[in-house]
């Protein structure tokens, strides 16, 4: 007759329901006493292995809620890493966003300065050669009305790594004379810083290149330069100077 607790009192109750009355008293009924006391031995014994599967389900319970516990507090754990992961690559990403705005920001300060500064050193450059090209016009409306000057060719030679040039020189002494004056006049307004040097530029290197050993061909080729010639100084002129092949009577543009 074992089964479950339950099944059982639900046995006991039914064999007492369907009892018959005793005579004369409704209240009472009559029953078969080994068949009941069965049931409750039944019961008796069945109750103990009741109470501890109940415990058993009451621990696997709680073991149950303490485990979803611990993952969620893993759950909630990792969620609050990765925020604050977030959180700080934003951050990073913010301060990097506003490094390179400073540092564009000081590029353009500091191209907006050069400009400013180039502008001026321009401008400053060309009124200061302005007031000296009013100074010297009269020095060359001076020499304009000379004699023309006497000079003689003296070598070939290398410019400055950018030409082959025939140099200069006064054939005689009243054109040394003469010559000297005017460069020490115009060294007065404009410092050169670097001796006289005549000379008739001939031609550029390829890329503005000097390699060794180009002269000497020249030379062989050319032969020796024996040459005499007369510079008219009704020529003389102011020119503004950019390169070697921009030379113009007007100022440059700043």
């Amino acid at each position: 007759m074992a089964g479950s607790v339950e099944e059982l009192l639900d046995l006991l109750y039914t064999e007492i329901e369907e009892a018959k009355n005793a005579p004369l008293n409704n209240d009472r009924c009559v029953i078969e006493r080994d068949r009941v006391l069965d049931m409750i031995d039944d019961v008796k014994a069945e109750l103990p292995v009741e109470i501890k599967r109940a415990k058993d389900l009451v621990a696997n319970r709680n073991d149950y809620i303490a485990s979803a516990k611990r993952e969620a507090d893993s759950l909630r754990q990792q969620a609050e890493d990765y925020a604050k992961r977030l959180v700080n690559e934003d951050a990073i990403v913010r301060e990097a966003e506003k490094k390179a705005d400073e540092i564009l920001s000081d590029a353009e300060e500091q191209c907006r300065m050069l400009k400013a500064a180039a502008s001026e050193y321009c401008e400053d450059t060309l009124r200061r050669m302005e007031e000296a090209r009013t100074l010297v016009e009269p020095l060359l409306e001076r020499w304009r009305c000379g004699p023309p000057l006497r000079m003689r060719a003296t070598c070939l030679f290398n410019m400055v790594n950018t030409s082959v040039v025939l140099g200069l020189a006064p054939a005689d002494g009243e054109s040394w004379r003469r010559l000297d004056g005017m460069y020490e006049a115009l060294e007065e307004h404009f410092r050169l810083g670097y001796a006289l040097t005549p000379h008739v530029t001939l031609a550029y290197y390829a890329n503005n290149i000097c390699t060794g050993g180009m002269l000497q061909p020249l030379r062989e080729a050319l032969g020796p330069v024996e040459l005499e010639l007369e510079l008219p100084m009704d020529g003389l002129e102011f020119q503004y100077f950019t390169d070697m092949n921009h030379y113009s009577a007007s100022p440059p543009e700043p």
